[in-house]
This record gives structure tokens, C-alpha cells and sequence, in this order.
């Protein structure tokens, strides 16, 4: 039989749709490959803990969670939470009631530059004895400088100071805090708060009386006019707080002359006390009278 030579012989493409397929298997091979490869290392045992490191002996604090010092300032960053730090061995017991240990975990903003370490670092070394500084994470030097157990002050920077009390109160403890800061020109200013030994805030007005200008004026009582006349020549007052170590009394004074005019200051000069005491009265501090 005689072929007909111009029928043309069929032609077989690959079609776009069966490439469609071959790459949707290439995927799902690679997929089966991954999960059999995650699920391998998942089954794998994990390295049991020595039963020696899950003891430790009553009154010793376990290695791991010894304070620690930081290191050189070198190895300090300014990022959020890193700090190189090494474990001492000469660590000093702290007792978790005083001021030194409480100090650790203090939530003021200001106290942000200096971390756990950090401040663990500054109690130790006036524990033993030793240089009382420490780089904070903006890399100025923050030490302490009075420590008992129911009082600390830190200079924080050069131009701010923290103090922190404890004292009693219906049998219960409570921690008084006064940041304060300025120099430089500036007028200092300072912030009284209050706490339980928890740091949960305490109202801070039923603890204590409020400074008013009125208080730092020496001015005849049935003067009523000029004695307001005269505050008003301090439109923003500012008072420094300085307590006392045993919190039995604070020292406030009227810190507005840097904002004064010259005049402002004259015409002040033989009305104002520069200081007043506030002493503790069993529930509350208020001015001696």
C-alpha cells in the first residue's frame, strides 16, 4: 500500500501545563526532604543534666546565680541589655530585705543606664571595700556613695543623685526614693516616691506633705496680700529633696534662683528662707513648725 507522503507525521510538545505539574513536584519532594530531616533532629535524646548540678547546699548561693561584676568598659554596649559580665567568686552575701539587694530590681526610668549587673557590680564593690564605680550603659561612671541596710545613695551621672530609705510603717516595710538632678546651670529639682518591698507604688500624698513657695516665705500671717504677692514672683518653683540616712527627717529647700530675674531675686532676698524640715509625724512627713 503506497503512503501518502504529505500527511505530516505527529509532533509532541510539552505543554505548559504539564511543566506546571513537574515543578509542583520538585516542591513537594523538597518539602517531604525538610520535614523527615526536622523531624530526625526533633527524636534525637537530649543530653541529660548532672544530678551534681541540680544540688546545692542550704545558706550557699548556687554559682550560677551569684551576682556579677561588669567587665572592662571596653565590653559594654549601649544596645538594650548588653553587657558583658563575669562571674565573681569573692561574691558578698547580700541579705534580700536591706536597701543593697532591694536596689537590684528598683523600677525608676532614670535608673535604665544600669543594669542588674551593673548594680550588682556597685554593691559588691563597696562591700569589699573597693573602687566604688562602674561604667553605666551611656558610659559615664555611676558609684555609690553611702550604704547600710536601710540606706543608699548613688550618684547616678554628674548631674543626678538617687537616695532610697526604708523604713517602717504599721509593721510593714516601705521604700522612700528621691531623684533628684541638676547642676550645670540648672536649678536642682527632685522626685519623692514610695513603695512597698515589692516596688508596687504607695500614694505618695498620703506620705508626704507637698512643699509650697508659702513655706519658704517669711512674711507677717495677716499679711495675707503680700505674702501671695510675693509667691507669685515664682511662677515654676523647684525644691531639693535631701533625706536624712535614718528617714526621720528631709531637708527641703526652694531652688528658683537660676530662673529668677535679677530684680526677681532682690525683691525675694529678705522673705525667703533658703531650707525647711520635714520631719516624720508617724503617718506622714511634714514641715516642722
Amino acid at each position: 500500500m503506497k503512503l501518502n507522503s504529505d500527511i505530516p507525521a505527529p509532533v509532541f510538545r510539552k505543554t505548559e501545563s504539564s511543566a506546571t505539574v513537574m515543578r509542583l513536584f520538585g516542591v513537594l519532594v523538597a518539602v517531604v526532604v525538610t520535614f523527615v530531616s526536622l523531624k530526625a533532629l526533633a527524636d534525637e535524646p537530649a543530653e541529660p543534666v548532672p544530678h551534681e548540678a541540680l544540688q546545692s547546699t542550704v545558706g550557699e548561693v548556687p554559682e550560677q546565680s551569684a551576682p556579677l561584676h561588669v567587665a572592662d568598659a571596653d565590653t559594654l554596649s549601649t544596645g538594650p541589655e548588653v553587657v558583658e559580665v563575669v562571674a565573681d567568686p569573692d561574691t558578698v552575701w547580700v541579705d534580700e530585705s536591706s536597701v543593697g539587694y532591694l536596689f537590684e530590681s528598683c523600677p525608676l526610668s532614670p535608673l535604665d543606664i544600669l543594669k542588674k549587673p551593673m548594680r550588682q557590680a556597685l554593691v559588691q564593690r563597696v562591700l569589699k571595700g573597693e573602687e566604688p564605680g562602674v561604667l553605666n550603659s551611656v558610659y559615664t561612671v555611676s558609684e555609690i556613695d553611702s550604704l547600710t541596710d536601710n540606706y543608699l545613695k548613688l550618684k547616678l551621672t554628674d548631674v543626678s543623685t538617687l537616695t532610697i530609705n526604708k523604713f517602717t510603717l504599721k509593721k510593714k516595710p516601705v521604700l522612700m526614693t528621691v531623684y533628684t538632678i541638676g547642676g550645670k546651670g540648672r536649678a536642682s529639682d527632685s522626685d519623692i516616691e514610695f513603695f512597698d518591698d515589692q516596688w508596687q507604688p504607695l500614694e505618695t500624698k498620703k506620705l508626704f506633705e507637698t512643699p509650697k513657695v508659702e513655706d519658704f516665705l517669711e512674711v507677717t500671717k495677716s499679711d495675707k496680700k503680700e505674702l501671695k504677692r510675693i509667691a507669685e514672683l515664682v511662677p515654676f518653683p523647684t525644691f531639693e529633696l535631701t533625706p536624712a540616712p535614718d528617714a526621720k527627717t528631709i531637708t527641703v529647700s526652694l531652688t528658683v534662683g537660676v530662673f529668677l530675674s535679677e530684680e526677681a531675686k532682690e525683691e525675694l532676698k529678705p522673705y525667703v528662707v533658703p531650707e525647711r524640715v520635714w520631719v516624720w509625724a508617724g503617718k506622714k512627713f511634714k514641715m516642722r513648725k
